[in-house]
């Protein structure tokens, strides 16, 4: 039964491996140096000559994080694409047959697929936003997920194994 849940899945792996080396390349796309722009905050810099007017909390807010409006149309695509194609690959295993034995190794999984749509979801917001600010915490999630995968990859082994 094991052999059969396994065989069942490797094409979903397969396709997973490719998608996750075009989310890998695409999100590089997005942390070039080109990709995030900031906007410049006067009240920041000229905060104390502009007296009364300009209170502290207007003089410590960081200047927002934009991204480049031509990264946007050529990135977000990219990004909806791979939503999609995750998408699907979450539809099928929900179809695979789980032997009992597999559920947490099945759950791994699947919680790999649902971070990476946690993932996109956030990217593909802040592309539509032009908001770059949580960058750092959608690269935790896709930091995350790869974690996870390689958890799921070893306990897929040992399984082997037995």
């Amino acid at each position: 039964m094991d052999k059969l849940y396994f065989a069942s899945i490797s094409d979903i792996l397969a396709i997973f491996s490719h998608i996750k080396l075009d989310t890998s390349s695409t999100l590089q796309l997005l942390q070039t140096r080109s990709s995030v722009v900031v906007e410049y905050n006067v009240v920041q810099e000229y905060g104390p000559y502009l007296g009364e007017s300009a209170s502290l909390t207007q003089r410590m807010v960081q200047p927002p994080m934009r991204f480049n409006p031509n990264l946007v149309k050529t990135t977000l695509p990219m990004f909806k694409n791979l939503r999609e194609r995750t998408q699907e690959l979450i539809f099928r295993l929900k179809m695979a047959i789980v032997p009992p034995a597999l559920n947490e190794l099945h759950d791994m999984f699947r919680k790999v697929l649902d971070l990476q749509m946690e993932g996109y979801n956030l990217v593909i917001q802040g592309l539509e936003n032009g908001d770059a600010s949580q960058m750092p915490k959608i690269i935790n999630i896709f930091d995350e997920s790869h974690r996870t995968l390689l958890l799921f990859e070893r306990m897929q082994r040992s399984v082997g194994r037995k």
